[in-house]
């Protein structure tokens, strides 16, 4: 069997797969309201096909299709690029991919020490749309140094492959960081930050913010970040609300097999849009719409490297609580269950 590509500039044509199996266990208790029923689901949580070709000139194409995000398999682009080597240090992006805001949310799936991302990540990116996956032109540039950057221009909504933008305007990105070896360890450290104008509302101009760092000692690490923002006239007075939220991960390798992995999440909404239940905390059960104005959690699992990362089984346990209704009268709510996660890639 040969598999070989159209184009004869190609020099490598690489084809990749992520299969991802997940079992959740989830429920949900309400201080003043009847509680909803559990969620107990075994699901394909990702179906990654994808193919990147290389060509000699240091320009390549990648495109990867998810085929899990709906009941019936469905495709969705997740990510689609051309990138071009203008020098040894400097690459230029053209295409649809995650904008680099937020340590956590940019890190892999195929990486993630914890099965889901926190709440405070997915406020941002997955409620608020703030962040993710947008459509434009990214540089990037890394250096001997350690020092690395990335500056975007994009479309303003998320989630967007190739329809046309109503804000008609563009969101600016930027990053910055170093990452080198540190004594006896590596550190990974930086800021990154967007201006989204017109993608919550057209009327109103968003922006966020990220600072971050990763410390790896051997077989202890350990990632902490701040997740902020300024989401213009979101309180009920119209005024300004000022969003804030951080992850602390720590994670000790026992040997190349076995790994634990603790995590704390907080987000604060400051009286502006609150989190929703079943947005942060994802697939969490929950009677009617609701939204609190601060969340609380934990994590504990740990990872069993079966053959490397290429196999991998993912076991946790989360509990949490949503505190204080900006809409709803369930009053609080704590969420609390068990995931599991096999991987699979090549």
């Amino acid at each position: 069997t040969i598999v070989k590509a159209k184009d004869k500039a190609v020099e490598t044509l690489t084809i990749s797969g992520r299969i991802q199996a997940q079992w959740d266990l989830l429920s949900t208790q309400y201080e003043n309201a009847e509680d909803p029923r559990g969620e107990n689901n075994i699901f394909m949580r990702r179906l990654y096909l994808g193919a990147q070709a290389q060509f000699a000139d240091g320009v390549s194409g990648t495109f990867v299709t998810d085929f899990g995000t709906n009941a019936a398999g469905g495709g969705e682009t997740e990510k689609a690029v051309i990138d071009i080597d203008l020098s040894e240090h400097h690459q230029l992006t053209v295409g649809y991919q995650k904008v680099p805001f937020g340590y956590e949310e940019t890190t892999s799936s195929t990486k993630l020490l914890a099965i889901e991302r926190s709440a405070a990540t997915r406020y941002y990116t997955e409620q608020l749309e703030l962040g993710s996956r947008h459509t434009g032109i990214y540089l990037n540039g890394e250096y001997d140094s350690g020092i690395y950057f990335t500056v975007a221009a994009t479309n303003a909504r998320a989630f967007s492959v190739s329809a046309s933008s109503d804000t008609d305007r563009l969101a600016f990105w930027g990053q910055a960081g170093w990452s080198g070896d540190v004594g006896p360890g590596s550190l990974n450290v930086g800021l990154a930050g967007g201006h989204i104008p017109g993608s919550r509302d057209l009327r109103y101009d968003d922006q966020v913010y990220n600072l971050y760092a990763n410390v790896n000692l051997g077989n202890f690490a350990l990632m902490t970040e701040i997740l902020g923002g300024v989401i213009e006239g979101a309180r009920a007075d119209g005024s300004d609300a000022k969003p804030l939220g951080f992850n602390i991960l720590p994670s000790w390798k026992f040997n190349d097999k076995w790994e634990l992995v603790g995590r704390y999440a907080y987000l604060d909404t400051d009286g502006g849009i609150g989190v929703d239940i079943s947005s942060g905390v994802r697939r969490s059960a929950e009677n009617d719409s609701a939204l609190y104005d601060t969340f609380e959690s934990y994590y504990i699992g740990g990872n069993w490297y079966i053959r490397g990362n290429s196999l991998k089984l993912t076991a946790g346990y989360g509990w949490g609580t949503f505190k204080d209704n900006l809409t709803g009268t369930q009053g609080n709510a704590d969420v609390q269950g068990f995931r599991t996660r096999l991987q699979l890639l090549f």
